[in-house]
């Protein structure tokens, strides 16, 4: 099964017969290798945004619990691909690319968040014609004002770990992880104090778990209403709320 299964018109005619031969070029380096030796972590260019807003299609819009349940995730979606471009320009997110094909596999869409950022989102919303669109957009303002990390952090400003995703094929190794702490490095080397992700999937909380980061607000699904009193968001089952988690790289751990 090929690894990325879309590309607009400019990536076939940039990459030709390559593409072809990357899933190949990677199986047969993947056996007996470790995922820190099969890919690099690093920051991505400008000409590198189309293809991560192509792979963030294929895996990430359409498992994502919020953008999935709203339906919103289907190429093309100019709003989308423009909000993701936006934070891409910050300069500090990070993709992983196979070494041996120079595919992108994964990757971390991080920004800097300031305390008025939520009521420039909900302003953004308001302007949308899509009312589901609408809805994204104000969700992701709620989530982002709700824990009021600014006032308890004392900071003006907060790395966030917006949107991680890695390629189906590429999961379960832990790429995303590797991710994660990558952008802490990231955040702590450009002097952020605070590091936040607002884990929408259980196996993103779990993995905020793991590396060491601390449960700091959570948002049951069933408790955002809309203006019928019903949950705007409702997505599988065995997802039942957003967790932020934060981490704090320039204070020393309690022991």
């Amino acid at each position: 099964m090929a690894l990325i299964t879309k590309f607009t018109v400019k990536h076939l005619l940039g990459l030709g017969t390559k593409t072809v031969q990357t899933v190949a070029t990677r199986s047969a380096h993947k056996k007996g290798e470790t995922q820190s030796n099969s890919y690099i972590i690093i920051r991505p260019d400008k000409h590198n945004y189309s293809e991560i807003v192509d792979v963030m299609y294929d895996s990430y819009f359409r498992d994502e619990p919020i953008v999935r349940c709203l339906g919103v995730g289907k190429m093309p979606n100019s709003v989308l691909e423009e909000e993701i471009v936006r934070e891409l320009s910050q300069g500090l997110s990070l993709i992983a690319k196979c070494k041996y094909d120079g595919c992108i596999v994964g990757g971390a869409i991080n920004c800097g968040a300031c305390p008025w950022d939520p009521d420039v989102m909900d302003k953004f919303a308001c302007t949308l014609s899509n009312q589901k669109m609408r809805q994204l957009f104000q969700f992701w303002a709620y989530i982002q004002r709700a824990p009021n990390l600014w006032n308890l952090t004392c900071t003006r400003k907060i790395f966030e770990i917006s949107h991680l995703f890695v390629l189906p094929d590429e999961r379960n190794k832990g790429l995303a992880s590797q991710l994660i702490k990558k952008s802490i490095e990231t955040g702590a080397d450009c002097g952020f104090t605070c590091i936040r992700v607002d884990a929408s999937t259980a196996k993103t909380a779990k993995i905020c778990e793991k590396i060491g980061m601390k449960l700091v607000y959570e948002i049951p699904y069933c408790s955002y209403l809309g203006t019928n009193q019903r949950p705007v968001i409702e997505p599988h089952p065995t997802e039942t709320s957003v967790k932020t988690y934060v981490t704090t790289p320039h204070f020393p751990k309690k022991k």
